[in-house]
């Protein structure tokens, strides 16, 4: 019972930690809004509970859309397919590889904090579920293996739009190669980001030796 009383004592004390903790950090967040912001933050319909409960990751989400001129969960089609349009007309450049892939993060991230998830497809996650159940030789996925599935087939496309969002000039012969591949059954394309810039810095270094 001692013992009990010790850790229900300590838990106490860090929920009470972590409380203030939230409210320290949700008033610095709103300390560096501007007054035009917070004006708009509190027009939201969720601000006043959300603001009781000091919810950090809501009020950082909801700084992000009004910055990015959207709304949650947005219907109108103007506003969704100029979206759409930022995240493709991202051309990478070679100088400059970091600032690419923060810029297409940030036209993804626009989107899903609308309510689009781009990489969401039926069809290539049943084919990663495949994989998957192939690699550990079973015949029926796990809830885990589903949503594994469900994950690396969205990074998967995020880095083929990666690779095929750089610069055609540089990158021609690059996206040729990966398709002929294809072609012969290869499936040679990234299947994560890091793969993605490997396949760039590879491009980058051959050219740098003078090669075209």
């Amino acid at each position: 019972m001692i013992e009990y009383k010790l850790l229900y004592n300590e838990y106490l004390t860090r929920k009470s930690t972590l409380e203030d903790n939230k409210g320290s950090l949700h008033s610095l967040i709103k300390g560096q809004c501007t007054p035009s912001l917070l004006s708009e933050l509190k027009g939201l319909e969720e601000y006043e509970e959300k603001d009781a409960d000091f919810d950090v990751v809501w009020l950082l989400t909801q700084i992000n859309l009004i910055v990015a001129g959207v709304e949650q969960r947005t219907q109108n089609a103007y506003e969704l397919a100029f979206m759409l349009l930022k995240v493709f007309s991202t051309f990478g450049n070679t100088s400059m590889k970091d600032t690419y892939l923060d810029r297409s993060r940030e036209a993804v991230q626009t989107l899903e904090f609308a309510g689009i998830n781009i990489f969401d497809h039926d069809g290539h996650i049943k084919l990663e579920t495949r994989r998957i159940l192939a690699l550990a030789g079973q015949a029926t996925a796990t809830a885990d293996q589903k949503t594994k599935a469900t994950e690396t087939s969205a990074e998967a496309l995020r880095a083929v739009c990666l690779l095929e969002n750089a610069d055609p000039k540089i990158f021609l012969s690059l996206f040729n190669d990966l398709r002929k591949d294809m072609i012969k059954k290869q499936d040679n394309f990234p299947r994560n980001v890091v793969e993605a810039f490997r396949h760039i810095e590879s491009v980058e270094v051959y050219e740098q030796n003078g090669h075209r």
